[in-house]
């Protein structure tokens, strides 16, 4: 990466987690107007929008991002990248893609950058709830309840969407659920997934295939512009404590906040 230096004093954009909206970023810009920074929340997709394949949410932020650092120069020497949850791979995806991008820092909060595999252990009851929100005509993660063998049926439900991931390339292109869809069977995940991989840099790419070696090596250099990553987390003890309609571990971020420290006591 970049030499680091300071970014106490630069702008930054909020990346919104899943069915999210900017209204999300409230508490975050409470905290920045505080040191009398900028934060823009991106709008780019909101709501529903988010659930659409990521893919096609990448450009639509980079023009937002553009029009604001050509419409304010309080962002033109550079910012801050804060992103929740779906946001949070979101932001590092734009910043692989972005190859004019200026960001200094980028901020992960509680963001699957490896993917999302749900199985059978208990922690993962709430973020099932976020998978039935696919269309059931596609894909019904009911049919995989039942309360005499809830795990079992929920590492049933994960292996299916696995399979149906694989067997349907065709989601992949409509859905950031399955864009962000990852297995044990790695060589099979290399070979189906077309965003995951190449957004982590593990992607197969053929040795005469120049075009591909090139965007590969540009969304590493566009990373390796960055001065700074942090990628927090809600570790098993976190999650257990918090609320428990509180997926994301919203709460324990906004005590951050509010305590001055954005992500504090939350990076890996």
């Amino acid at each position: 990466m970049a030499n680091c230096t300071s970014d106490l004093h630069l702008p930054a954009f909020f990346f919104h987690g899943l069915t999210g909206d900017p209204s999300n970023a409230v508490k975050y810009e409470q905290a920045f107007a505080v040191n009398d920074r900028a934060l823009v929340a991106l709008s780019f997709a909101p709501g529903a929008e988010s659930v659409a394949a990521l893919p096609t949410q990448i450009p639509k932020a980079i023009a937002q991002i553009r029009e604001v650092v050509a419409s304010d120069e309080r962002f033109q020497n550079g910012y801050v990248f804060i992103g929740h949850s779906l946001g949070g791979i979101m932001a590092r995806s734009v910043i692989e893609e972005m190859d004019d991008h200026q960001v200094h820092t980028l901020i992960s909060l509680a963001a699957p950058q490896s993917g999302l595999f749900y199985g059978p252990q208990p922690e993962d009851t709430i973020p099932m709830q976020e998978l039935q929100m696919f269309p059931t005509d596609i894909f019904d993660f009911a049919t995989y309840q039942n309360d005499s063998n809830p795990a079992g049926l929920r590492g049933q439900a994960q292996r299916a969407f696995a399979e149906l991931s694989v067997n349907k390339p065709e989601l992949h292109e409509q859905f950031a659920f399955v864009n962000l869809g990852r297995f044990p069977a790695n060589e099979v995940l290399l070979e189906s997934n077309p965003f995951l991989p190449a957004i982590n840099n593990v992607n197969k790419v053929d040795a005469d295939d120049n075009q591909a070696l090139k965007d590969a090596e540009r969304r590493k250099q566009n990373f390796l512009k960055l001065h700074a990553a942090h990628f927090g987390y809600v570790g098993l003890r976190a999650f257990r404590d918090s609320n428990g309609n509180d997926a994301g571990g919203l709460e324990n971020i906004r005590e951050s906040v509010d305590k001055g420290g954005v992500g504090s006591g939350a990076t890996a």
